[in-house]
């Protein structure tokens, strides 16, 4: 994924010093919460089987940064236990992985007053800022947890690889067998596997890339058609269908889907996103910060089922939820760029998922006594 630190300096400054709002607005949709089309779902990981109807309800938005997580480029989670969850930092090298313990109360909110972030010995960091010109910076992008070999899986966006991890986080030597389609050449650069779940009750591991392959742009260029790969637990592929994006500004600095969910029955959730930024430069801006600059990140989740298509066939999508944040005001930022995604815990006998927020390692800057610092946040949904 293009990383927003690649923004000049003054750009960022003048971006951050604008601040937001931090207000997630909920976009008005006539297909968010209709079922009608819906088949249920029977969703993992849990004892008690739920059922579901095809809706996401916002529950709790969690400041992480707040409770003492350290900043970072978290692209990915997955629950690897009660309470217990692996992160994914794709600024750090190998597979980038940590561990978070935490429980949610029947809020939504994080009980504990401090979060520990746990470094598996596997991971490190690029000695300095240059974690990009280091052979070992893989892009780490999307995590999931494989109960059944305890360890873990991650994509790997620079290579285009997805390399398995035992649990002390180093490489064990296996991989996932991926298609040459997918290799770096033949992807728009940058814009790789930034996604991917797996469900222990199918058995099926799933990815696809940010934006379309090279040859499967459209010539308007304002849509993507992604392909969405299986693998089995022998770690070969298996069926690919496509998936249509919805269209975007061809102009939004980020658009693509960032992360999948695998379900019981076989259905996935995608999130797509598309963040849009506007601004005049610092000379123009002068003192006036607010009124120059808007910013806007606008996330939606799909609820999808390639199990009733064959093979090369596109399947079609529903939404759950969508919400979007603005920058209009100077206040605590909340600006979220959401990449990870998995299943949390049931609360009051209702499944959640947790939506996690990349930062780009905690993204600020400053301007005489004015500071702002992005934060890391964790999303918590009730999914019905």
């Amino acid at each position: 994924m293009k990383k927003l630190g690649l923004y000049s300096a003054a750009f960022i400054l003048s971006m951050l010093i604008a601040a937001c709002s931090g207000n997630d607005d909920p976009l008005p949709s006539k297909n968010e919460g209709d079922s009608s089309s819906k088949p249920s779902a029977v969703l993992s990981g849990q004892q008690e089987k739920t059922t579901v109807k095809g809706k996401l309800t916002l529950l709790a938005t969690n400041n992480l940064t707040n409770l003492g997580l350290p900043h970072g480029s978290y692209s990915g989670i997955t629950m690897i236990g009660e309470n217990k969850y692996a992160i994914v930092d794709d600024h750090a090298l190998y597979g980038g992985i940590f561990t978070l313990d935490f429980k949610l109360n029947d809020k939504g909110e994080i009980s504990e007053k401090k979060l520990n972030r746990v470094q598996l010995d596997g991971t490190s960091f690029s000695k300095g800022e240059n974690y990009g010109g280091d052979e070992n910076w893989y892009d780490p992008e999307g995590i999931i947890y494989h109960k059944s070999t305890d360890s873990y899986f991650v994509c790997q966006e620079r290579y285009q690889e997805i390399f398995e991890y035992d649990k002390n986080g180093k490489h064990t030597g296996r991989k996932i067998n991926v298609p040459e389609e997918f290799n770096y050449g033949v992807i728009q650069e940058a814009f790789g596997f930034e996604s991917l779940a797996y469900n222990a009750n199918t058995g099926l591991f799933w990815t696809t890339t940010e934006k379309s392959l090279l040859k499967d742009k459209t010539e308007a260029n304002n849509q993507h058609k992604l392909r969405l790969q299986s693998f089995g637990e022998d770690l070969n592929p298996g069926k690919q269908v496509f998936y249509n994006t919805d269209t975007f500004n061809k102009n939004a600095y980020l658009h693509g889907v960032s992360d999948i969910l695998a379900l019981d029955d076989g259905r996935l959730i995608v999130i797509e996103r598309e963040v849009e930024v506007y601004s005049e430069s610092l000379a123009e801006v002068g003192v006036n910060f607010i009124s120059p600059l808007k910013y806007n990140t606008k996330t939606k989740l799909y609820l999808t089922d390639p199990t009733n298509v064959k093979d090369g066939e596109t399947v079609e999508k529903n939404l759950l939820t969508e919400f979007k944040t603005e920058v209009d005001a100077i206040s605590s930022p909340s600006l979220a760029d959401y990449e990870g995604i998995c299943l949390g815990p049931k609360l009051n006998g209702k499944q959640t998922v947790l939506l996690l927020a990349d930062t780009q390692n905690g993204m600020g800057g400053s301007m005489g006594s004015i500071t702002i610092t992005m934060q890391e946040y964790l999303k918590v949904f009730i999914l019905e």
